[in-house]
Formats: C-alpha cells, structure tokens, sequence
C-alpha cells in the first residue's frame, strides 16, 4: 500500500511538471500546423515515414504551384511562351498533384 501511494505521489509530481495546451479553433483554422511547427521545434526527430509524407505535401505543392503559373501564361495577354519552352510547359501541364517525380 505504501509502495502504491509513494508511485502515485511520484506520478502525480510528474505530471504536474507537464505543460499542456488546449488548441481550440475552427476547422482549417491551423491547430494541427501549430502542433505539428511545436513539434519540429521541441519534439523528436521526424520518422522516416513522416519525412516521406513530407515529402511528397511539398511536391505535390511545387507541382499545383508550376501548373498553376502555366495556366496562367496562357491568360494573360503580356505573356508569351518561348517554343523552346512549350515541352516543359506541356509536361508540368500534363502532371497531376499525385506525381512524385518532378
């Protein structure tokens, strides 16, 4: 019984030493980031599995960013593309946000 309550008291010492944070906020509001930014800073060292996942967030966002500036070329009566330049245009066209090659 002793050994139970001198464990408890230890536990209890422990946890009161925690700081904890409730993250409150709409959806899409930017909890998760703000987890995700404290855990970068003060956590462990990413898994590879979570550099993988990284990985391909970033290449899917510079893939919709190349497209996305393609498409606009064609909008914009200023801009013209140069013919040695309309294959590349073509190919980042041609690409979905699922590629992972680049």
């Amino acid at each position: 019984n002793k050994e139970l309550e001198r464990q408890n008291r230890q536990d209890w010492a422990e946890e009161s030493r925690k700081v904890k944070l409730l993250l409150l906020g709409a959806g899409e509001s930017g909890k998760s980031t703000i987890f995700k930014q404290m855990k970068v800073l003060y956590g462990q060292p990413p898994t590879e599995k979570e550099r993988r996942l990284f990985t391909q967030g970033v290449y899917q966002n510079v893939i919709w960013c190349m497209r996305t500036l393609c498409e606009q070329i064609g909008n914009h009566p200023a801009l013209t593309t140069p013919v040695e330049a309309t294959e590349s245009l073509e190919a980042v066209l041609g690409m979905n946000d699922d590629s992972t090659e680049i």
